[in-house]
């Protein structure tokens, strides 16, 4: 009889993975079930962001959004189970985020010629429906400078209109507390 005959078994491991796009920020970070950051630093095809034993199952998030510029990365495919193969079809896809610049317009009667406000110099806004919400149509990113300013003045009635926190930096957010205020 033989009796020193050993079989040792190991389970094997795979990775799971993708395709990264869209990425123009820094700090993205993704997690697999809610665990420590992954960094991805690059766009890229066949990316691998963990290693798994067959049968393990998977959950891959963003843990941390890129920044500089604000962007929003989404995940798809993010679950499932690993058996006997890579997993290349978790795709994470990221797009810059876009800001409004906008606000309110008080005493303005709106008739006549218009009123014209302009945004960083090149960004005309014709405004001829009166008092109300002003929003410009071009939007921005993130940590980048807005300047609101009066181009053209009311001429019928004459009105003179003047703008109160017309300058700033976007701040992941929109813009909306700019104030111009008019009067005949």
């Amino acid at each position: 009889n033989i009796s020193n005959v050993t079989v040792t078994c190991v389970t094997n491991n795979y990775a799971v993975g993708g395709t990264v796009s869209g990425l123009a920020g820094s700090g993205l970070a993704l997690a697999n079930n809610g665990g420590a950051a992954i960094p991805i630093s690059v766009n890229g095809v066949g990316e691998t962001y963990v290693t798994l034993a067959s049968g393990s199952a998977y959950n891959i998030t963003v843990k941390t959004q890129p920044t500089a510029p604000s962007q929003t990365c989404v995940v798809a495919n993010p679950t499932g189970t690993v058996t006997n193969a890579a997993i290349t079809n978790v795709n994470v896809t990221c797009t810059t985020n876009m800001y409004t610049v906008g606000g309110t317009i008080t005493g303005y009667t709106g008739t006549g010629t218009a009123l014209v406000l302009l945004d960083n110099g090149t960004d005309s806004l014709p405004v001829t429906g009166g008092a109300g919400i002003f929003t410009f149509a071009t939007t921005l990113i993130n940590d980048v400078p807005y300047a609101v300013t009066v181009q053209t003045q009311p001429q019928t009635p004459a009105q003179y209109c003047t703008v109160t926190n017309g300058t700033g930096t976007i701040t992941a957010a929109n813009v909306g507390d700019i104030a111009i205020s008019c009067r005949n």
